[in-house]
């Protein structure tokens, strides 16, 4: 019994396939994500902290839980998994529980186009995306999570009020931080706030907008090092993927936050040397 997985990353949106052969299990998921759980062949129990749900062919569920998978014992099962943020449950007044997974709305009329469009970003050669093609990428897949979780409420989307501009800001960040020319004045502008205003937000806790940004980009790095899913890219395609200039560039950011250098990483994977980032604090 065995799972196999494939996959991409654009950005802060992971899109994965996994062929789980008769029986096999795995648990999967990181807590406070938001993923989206969709069986395209056999069938799969999932099994939460408060619950389990069965899921057959074309059904799908959305989860901001880490849950256990045991396909079909006939038949295994062919599962499409595409995680995001977790704040991006935050726009959408949903029911979704932190340990439940919710099933969709029954016929829903995103969730094809959302699967196909996923799958076929995630096939696409890595010699022929861009930057700028996977920044839209990321955005266009967060708008659609966001939409599957609306339908699944059925709610409207209502923006949230903004009560913690260094939240909403590094919120902000980790959706963008694979855009190279993100900078301080356009953070600032998508919180509303001026640039000296959000610099003072980030100095009470501590740190600066570059500091959480270089933080972030490394983070992705590290896991896309350590992902041997990912062991064909050269560093400097790994350092340009999350918005670094190049390799040396990966490597100086990667010492700052207490990291060995990228070769050593992807060789060893060695555990950070006490990298440490801001706490942030739970929403009101």
């Amino acid at each position: 019994m065995s799972v196999r997985s494939s996959g991409a990353e654009f950005g802060s949106i992971c899109i994965r396939t996994q062929l789980f052969s008769a029986g096999a299990s795995l648990s999967w998921g990181d807590v406070g994500e938001l993923h989206l759980i969709a069986v395209r062949q056999g069938g799969l129990s999932l099994v939460s902290p408060i619950g389990g749900r069965a899921l057959r062919a074309g059904e799908a569920v959305l989860s901001l839980a880490e849950v256990f998978c045991e396909a079909d014992a006939r038949t295994g099962a062919e599962v499409v998994t595409i995680s995001g943020p977790g704040e991006l449950a935050r726009d959408v007044r949903s029911t979704l529980s932190a340990c439940a997974p919710q099933a969709l709305s029954a016929g829903s009329a995103l969730l094809a186009p959302s699967l196909a469009f996923a799958l076929r970003a995630a096939q696409t050669p890595e010699a022929t995306r861009s930057r700028l093609g996977d920044y839209y990428v990321e955005r266009l897949l967060q708008e659609m999570l966001q939409g599957l979780l609306a339908d699944t409420s059925r709610v409207e989307r209502t923006p949230r009020p903004l009560k913690d501009p260094f939240r909403q800001a590094v919120s902000v960040l980790a959706a963008q931080f694979t855009d190279p020319d993100l900078a301080s004045a356009g953070v600032a502008e998508a919180v509303n706030l001026s640039r000296r205003q959000l610099e003072r937000e980030f100095s009470r806790r501590g740190t600066t907008i570059r500091r959480e940004l270089r933080r972030i980009r490394v983070e992705r790095a590290v896991k896309m090092l350590r992902d041997p899913d990912y062991a064909l890219l050269t560093v400097g395609q790994v350092a340009r993927h999350v918005g670094f200039s190049g390799a040396s560039s990966l490597a100086r950011a990667m010492a700052q936050e207490g990291y060995d250098s990228p070769s050593k990483l992807r060789g060893s994977g060695p555990t950070p040397r006490g990298a440490e980032g801001v706490a942030i604090p739970n929403a009101p």
